[in-house]
């Protein structure tokens, strides 16, 4: 949500999760963050192997990233947070050690011959949209390709982080018709475009390639409005076509030309796995 979509129940209900904190007279909301490690190694099944050293850096955004600004000003004076950062008060790190007979019998393959963990790598990456085009070619990649791709459109003031919007909300910005194709010949499901006015044809994409239509098993989906409104985003699934290496394009029609530039946001899944020899030496590798 934006922060003109915060309604004071909204706030109301967020404080009651906060500690309340009394500094020179003045009140102070305090909350406890809980956080996982977004990175696709900690999301993989298989434990890594006993004694492997981890590093793990964090890097904080400046504080006028980091806040979110519901008010602009309060008694009439602007609400200024003068720190480069935002603090972070007695942090912990939460690690699951498993130890199983399974996972001792899984890397007791090393004493006859390397053993592989998958993983998956992500970024996020953009292209500018020129304002006063309808039309747009977007050259996304070129050689190997990713497994997956999750792409939307977002306003530059949005990404660079303007306190007013949420980097979390896509919209559809106007946008008719997309097209995604490797050498020069679209892929299965695309061109995708409005029906009759309505992102239909988008969303069931959005089900299809998350694997969330017809699964009695998933975890839940998106609602239709949720989707149009604040999740409109293109999923587009190379490794279910067996595309593995080409000259990626993506081509956008907008119903009229864009009053202004946009950013086009997407996210390249690739599919690795680190290799452990018999001495648990790592290397990463491209998974087969």
């Amino acid at each position: 949500m934006d922060a003109s979509e915060l309604s004071n129940a909204y706030t109301t209900a967020r404080r009651r999760t906060a500690v309340q904190k009394t500094i020179d007279g003045e009140k102070y909301y305090r909350y406890e963050l809980c956080a996982a490690i977004n990175t696709g190694l900690a999301k993989q099944e298989i434990p890594i192997p006993t004694n492997v050293p981890i590093q793990i850096t964090f890097n904080r955004a400046n504080s006028a990233k980091s806040l979110l600004q519901i008010t602009k000003s309060k008694d009439g004076n602007p609400i200024t947070y003068d720190e480069p950062v935002v603090k972070i008060i007695s942090p912990s790190l939460a690690v699951y050690f498993v130890e199983s007979a399974k996972a001792d019998s899984f890397y007791g393959k090393a004493k006859l011959y390397d053993v592989s963990v998958p993983f998956v790598e992500y970024n996020i990456r953009r292209e500018l949209l020129l304002d006063s085009v309808s039309n747009h070619t977007i050259k996304m990649f070129e050689g190997p390709l990713p497994s997956y791709v999750v792409v939307g459109i977002m306003k530059p003031s949005v990404f660079e982080g303007d306190i007013e919007y949420s980097g979390f909300k896509f919209e559809r910005h106007g946008l008719e018709v997309a097209d995604f194709q490797v050498d020069n010949t679209s892929i299965a499901g695309y061109p995708m475009t409005l029906k009759h006015g309505n992102v239909i044809e988008y969303y069931m994409n959005y089900l299809q390639t998350t694997n969330r239509f017809d699964n009695v098993y998933a975890n839940g989906a998106l609602s239709y409005t949720n989707f149009n409104e604040s999740n409109f985003l293109v999923f587009i699934n190379l490794k279910g076509e067996n595309l593995t290496h080409g000259q990626a394009v993506l081509k956008l029609k907008f119903t009229n030309v864009l009053s202004e530039k946009m950013y086009l946001v997407f996210m390249p899944v690739y599919e690795k796995a680190i290799i452990y020899d018999s001495y648990f030496n790592a290397s990463v590798e491209s998974a087969k």
